[in-house]
């Protein structure tokens, strides 16, 4: 970082789709060292909010990260249904995830997640926890990228429904894109109403959010995710 600095006269910084915290000496190594080595350097990160013990980002951690230049910080939240998250192996719990927001932003720093509907047997209950997790903290969030499923050659969940069509709830593989390594996949019967109007309230939701004035320290990586 110090060798870009001088090349390229920068001291601004964004790690490309690392999660910073999964090695807790590199995370907090650079926390220390950044403002020793980069004087008045400002970065963005993406980090994982996982269940362990330490994962490295309690307030003070994030208080100390904004200290050193962290402007802003984004995470995978996914979907607000614990049942969704565990399906997902995600490794992180709603409530883990709600408190990291609100300690993000209480620590000044911009937070901006992503998320997506369409997963295996995600049903209208799912999508309506979800919205309500984005109405309690849509003011906390400043950015979310809201995507739809994609079923990627090679994944564990492609190797499943390879070897049987009916493993994936709610899904039949349609077609493969070798070109783009994407398996096209279909709902298995017709989406009912409740399903469509609980997706139409996340995705209000997602468009108040994204309308709004980012925090002014993170306008800066604007137009970065």
């Amino acid at each position: 970082m110090q060798a870009l600095s001088d090349r390229h006269e920068t001291r601004n910084f964004q790690f490309f789709d690392l999660k910073l915290n999964s090695s807790l000496d590199q995370w907090r190594g650079l926390i220390r060292g950044i403002p020793k080595r980069i004087p008045g350097a400002l970065w963005i990160a993406t980090v994982h909010v996982d269940d362990r013990k330490d994962n490295g980002l309690s307030l003070s951690d994030l208080v100390a990260a904004r200290d050193a230049g962290l402007r802003r910080i984004s995470f995978g939240l996914e979907s607000g249904s614990q049942r969704l998250l565990d399906a997902m192996c995600k490794g992180s719990r709603v409530e883990d995830n709600s408190r990291f927001i609100h300690d993000a932003h209480s620590a000044g720093l911009s937070v901006r997640c992503t998320m997506f509907r369409g997963f295996p047997g995600e049903c209208a209950e799912d999508l309506e926890l979800t919205a309500s997790f984005l109405e309690a903290h849509a003011h906390l969030i400043d950015r979310v990228r809201f995507n739809k499923f994609s079923l990627i050659a090679g994944t564990p969940l492609y190797q499943a429904i390879q070897e049987n069509p009916l493993a994936l709830p709610g899904l039949v593989l349609d077609r493969l894109d070798p070109r783009n390594a994407v398996a096209a996949v279909k709902p298995d019967s017709p989406i009912g109403s409740g399903y469509h109007q609980a997706l139409a309230r996340v995705l209000r939701q997602v468009h108040a959010i994204n309308r709004r004035e980012i925090r002014a320290e993170a306008r800066v990586f604007d137009g970065l995710m």
